[in-house]
Order: structure tokens, then sequence, then C-alpha cells
């Protein structure tokens, strides 16, 4: 299993690339306490059974606005599924930690 992770955005590859897709830029994640976004450059998202899917036809650079905080990250071409979790608003929630008052979202 390929794992790329960077903060809290963690992506797993699910396969190759179709040959065609059109390149976004797409916002995986943004921090809660220092405003800082993740974000990926020339990708396509997809949702597929509940799962957020990114489409990396050539080789992309996964980013963060804060560069103190990550630095950015090179994804090979190919089909990630971005792990997380979906919130009732839509809205994703990344890593989880315990703590003795209970599991919550982790700080990047």
């Amino acid at each position: 299993m390929n794992l790329i992770r960077q903060g809290d955005v963690t992506l797993r590859r699910t396969g190759p690339a179709p040959v065609t897709v059109p390149g976004h830029t797409v916002q995986l994640a943004s921090g809660d306490t220092s405003a800082h976004v993740h974000t990926i450059l020339g990708v396509e998202e997809r949702t597929a059974d509940g799962r957020r899917i990114l489409v990396v036809p050539v080789e992309a650079q996964l980013t963060c606005s804060d560069p103190t905080r990550h630095a950015p990250i090179l994804v090979p071409a190919g089909t990630y599924q971005v792990l997380g979790q979906a919130r009732a608003d839509g809205s994703w929630v990344g890593q989880r930690q315990y703590t003795p008052e209970g599991v919550m979202e982790a700080g990047d």
C-alpha cells in the first residue's frame, strides 16, 4: 500500500491514473488552529461510494500555505483515496487522537 502524508492529509494510492484528466487545484485540508491549508495542484477530485478520490494525471505537488509547517511533497501520477472521516456538514476530518477526555481531532 502506498501512502503519502503531509500533516493531517494522508493519500492512499489505489491505482493508475486515467490517460486524460483535467487538472484543478484542490484544497485537501485546513488547519483548525493555524489557518494553514493543504492543496494539490493539477488533479481531478471525485467521490466514489462516499470516498474522496483524487486522480493525479502527472506528478503533482502537495503544498501547505505555511511552508514552515510542511515542506512540499511530489505525488506520483495515479489514483488516490483521501483518508479521513466525513462530518455531517460535508467537511473532512483528518487525524484523530486519544485523550483521557475521549477521542478528538488532532491539531496539525
